[in-house]
């Protein structure tokens, strides 16, 4: 019979669920979620929801070459026919994130016999800077590690063997969700098993063997997108560890503490006030656990995956660059797994009951402090937004739109830089920006003359020759004052968003 829950487990949980319940009311009410990169996967999953339906014109500008590849988890999620659209799909993609999240942590902190209540900690890092920038398979990939990081616990106490049928099942679900979060978990698993069965060559081998489909599909998928107009990867990392490697520290140590939770504010410099605050929130009581774990009556043993997590977490944060060919923002992805670790390794301090009492109710209001930040900055962002829904677009799906954002900021984040892909989620339109990504899905079918390169940092760079985008009807923009564009004229204006009409007779 299993046993009842104590009074302090049902306060537990109710706070847990309460906090679940407050983040996930923003997931469903917000009509845009503010992601970056978000407009141009939901415009994916929409064309390769409809690419068949001759209604819209999608096979005359794109191809799907093969969706047997990683990193399309989201695609194939909110492309279900079982969800109305793919908004709707998407709302119900980050609901199940935001459910997952904390309970991938209390999953593990039960595993490891850790003080349950530290979960809470966790609600810290939930818009953490993967979530924040949209990379939607990173996204929902990390509860789904830590889950992992669990069940390979469990494995190498129980090392029952039919457990292994169950990761290799998970390793395949994170393989489909990021090709680079396959890497790091198959390497702390990889890690772990040589660790614990060093002495165990027959059980090594047994455990080991599970990787052997994986690498082969991994390399399937990685000479797959290697093809293009791209640097070769190995060459650019070494020249990036003889070039940049060092030089590149100074930044990471800089934003190490901030880099999930600065851009909640209007101001960076209290963003990162913020953000030190809620980081330090979970290092305080991790490196009290490291002080005080050898002066307890029996030396607490951390797990060896929880330590191969942090040490590669650690390792890539540091000595991976900031960008690779075809793929931006990379070594900045990992600080979610480096303070998910320690708070995990926090959760084994031990405290007496008045010291619990004081932890519990700082820890409680932090995270509704830093609730009512976020909160703040979503409602900030819907009240601005309002002005922007799909009137501002052409009735007809047969157009093609492209971005000029001069104003692409929200805060101090670039949000808008995709906002004209929503041309393609709402009206089944065709966008730019979408093709011309190295581990993208939806890929280029049309020439560079109907569908041209989409330079989404113009507002940066300055030195776009306009007559790029001369074959194209419309042009979204977002600035203080009408913008000027070669070729274009005002169509129409709503708030800061402006529609610029290409008035070339070729296009009419």
């Amino acid at each position: 019979m299993n046993k009842s829950l104590s009074k302090k487990d049902i306060y537990l949980y109710g706070i847990l669920a309460f906090f679940i319940v407050l983040n996930a009311y923003w997931m469903l009410s917000l009509r845009i979620l503010p992601f970056i990169d978000l407009p141009f996967h939901l415009s994916s999953s929409t064309i390769y929801r409809f690419f068949d339906n001759p209604e819209f014109h999608f096979k005359e500008y794109y191809e799907i070459p093969t969706v047997l590849k990683s990193n399309n988890f989201h695609l194939l999620f909110t492309s279900l026919k079982i969800f109305p659209d793919v908004e709707i799909a998407n709302k119900v993609f980050y609901l199940l994130y935001v459910i997952l999240f904390p309970l991938s942590i209390l999953f593990l902190i039960k595993e490891i016999n850790g003080n349950k209540w530290f979960v809470l900690l966790s609600f810290l890092f939930i818009y953490n800077h993967n979530t924040h920038w949209g990379f939607t398979g990173f996204t929902i990939s990390v509860p789904v590690i830590f889950f992992f990081i669990a069940y390979l616990i469990r494995y190498l106490n129980k090392q029952s063997y039919y457990m292994l049928i169950s990761m290799f099942l998970l390793l395949l679900l994170i393989f489909s969700m990021h090709f680079q979060n396959a890497i790091f978990v198959i390497f702390i698993y990889l890690v772990s098993v040589i660790v614990t069965f060093r002495k165990n060559l027959f059980k090594a081998i047994i455990s080991l063997s599970i990787l052997l489909p994986l690498f082969v599909m991994m390399l399937i998928v990685y000479l797959g997108d290697a093809k293009g107009n791209y640097e070769s990867l190995f060459p650019f990392l070494v020249r990036y560890a003889k070039e940049e490697f060092i030089s590149g520290i100074p930044v990471k140590l800089q934003m190490f503490l901030v880099a999930d939770n600065f851009y909640f504010t209007k101001n960076l410099v209290l963003g990162s006030i913020y953000a030190v605050i809620f980081s330090l929130t979970i290092i305080i009581p991790s490196v009290l656990f490291f002080l005080k774990r050898k002066s307890y009556h029996k030396v607490i043993t951390i797990p060896i995956p929880v330590v191969i997590l942090l040490i590669s977490a650690f390792a890539f944060y540091f000595i991976l660059p900031a960008d690779i060919p075809g793929q931006n923002v990379v070594n900045q992805r990992f600080t979610v797994f480096i303070f998910l670790g320690l708070l995990t390794v926090a959760s084994l301090l031990k405290l007496n009951l008045k010291q619990e009492k004081i932890f519990i109710a700082v820890t409680v209001l932090i995270v509704f402090f830093q609730f009512t930040v976020v909160s703040k900055y979503y409602y900030d962002f819907e009240m601005e937004s309002k002005v922007f829904n799909e009137k501002i677009f052409p009735d007809s799906p047969d157009k093609v739109i492209y971005g000029y954002f001069l104003n692409y900021k929200f805060y101090t984040r670039p949000v808008y830089l995709h906002f004209h892909n929503y041309y393609t989620v709402w009206k089944k339109g065709i966008t730019g920006g979408i093709v011309d990504y190295r581990y993208g899905i939806i890929r280029r079918k049309a020439g560079y003359k109907e569908l041209p390169i989409y330079h989404e940092w113009i507002a940066d760079k300055k030195d776009l020759n306009e007559t790029e985008y001369r074959n194209i009807d419309f042009i979204l923009s977002k600035a203080d004052t009408v913008p000027t564009f070669k070729g274009f004229k005002l169509q129409s204006k709503t708030g800061s968003w402006y529609m610029l009409e290409n008035i070339n007779s070729d296009r009419k």
